[in-house]
């Protein structure tokens, strides 16, 4: 329960979690769908997070490109998706308010700009 409501906490914004109720569901279920997972699942995770760049990557795209960020996200900060966006010729980048879960969070403005960005090209 620790790690989860932890995960949760930085994940999402205080904001989002104000309703007890929404806090206690969403920590529920991440502590099921953590159920599966040991301890070495979760060190290999974290490494390969740590491990993992892909800057010298992200200049090859050469398709138009949305970056999504959360304005409030402090697992990955949005400088750092700007950042990003800016590498990627053709990319644009938009900040939500919400945290790392932004899908979660901001689903409404997500899905708009994401399907409003597919549309104008020609997705």
């Amino acid at each position: 329960m620790a790690i989860a409501r932890q995960e949760v906490d930085w994940t999402l914004s205080p904001r989002f979690l104000e309703d007890k109720r929404v806090a206690e569901a969403i920590t529920r279920v991440r502590m099921y769908r953590m159920s599966s997972t040991t301890d070495q699942d979760l060190i290999r995770q974290t490494q390969a997070i740590l491990d993992y760049d892909a800057g010298p990557c992200v200049g090859e795209i050469r398709c138009p490109t949305l970056v999504i960020a959360g304005n409030r996200d402090r697992l990955v900060p949005p400088e750092y998706q700007r950042k990003m966006a800016d590498a990627i010729p053709e990319a644009s980048f938009l900040a939500l308010e919400a945290a790392h879960m932004v899908l979660t969070e901001a689903a409404k403005d997500f899905n708009r700009n994401a399907m409003g960005f597919l549309i104008e090209n020609g997705a």
